[in-house]
């Protein structure tokens, strides 16, 4: 059997669907069994990115549609057909990607398994490219007490905001009065 690597773009905070046995996706090779015979996905795992080694944690081989959790937090999933999902869109678990800032990327891998109905096999890699995407600012809410008459206020309205993306600075643009504010005198 063939089997061929398969190279994906997708964005962070986003899912992808594509097919690693009939190709049909910009990045991915079609692959085949040199009889004609029909091919189906027997097995699937993660690569440790760390190491580049299959992390056998991770490897589904009696279950499909396998679903792994990737090294770097995204869903993994494949059918027999070879349809997979790579899904990375937002939550804890794909914190990895959001930190990439625009236009940085990432690379994520899985490897799957192959084999036709005489039992013989093929193990291709699937290598996902993450392009990062600017990350709105996590920003907020502040408290600041002052008393009448007292001295001018000072401190940071931004020291408990956060700024996802490695490398990109944030600034304070506008400030408005919250409706909550209180006055107390006699």
């Amino acid at each position: 059997d063939s089997d061929a690597a398969g190279g994906i773009r997708v964005t962070e905070n986003s899912t992808s669907t594509f097919n690693v046995v009939f190709g049909g996706a910009s990045g991915v090779t079609l692959d085949s069994d040199p009889d004609g015979d029909f091919i189906e996905v027997i097995s699937a795992a993660d690569i440790d990115e760390s190491t580049g080694d299959v992390d056998p944690a991770t490897a589904v081989s009696s279950a499909v549609p396998a679903i792994i959790r990737t090294d770097m937090g995204a869903l993994f999933t494949v059918r027999s057909n070879g349809l997979v999902d790579y899904n990375i869109s937002s939550s804890d678990d794909t914190l990895a990607f959001q930190s990439l800032a625009e236009g940085e990327t990432a690379t994520d891998s899985c490897t799957y398994t192959i084999a036709d109905p005489d039992g013989l096999t093929g193990t291709a890699t699937v290598y996902v490219t993450i392009v990062g995407e600017n990350d709105p600012v996590d920003a907020q809410d502040d408290t600041i007490s002052a008393t009448e008459n007292g001295t001018g206020l000072s401190g940071s309205i931004t020291a408990n905001d956060e700024e996802i993306d490695i490398g990109d600075v944030f600034e304070v643009v506008n400030v408005q009065n919250g409706q909550n504010t209180t006055a107390v005198g006699d």
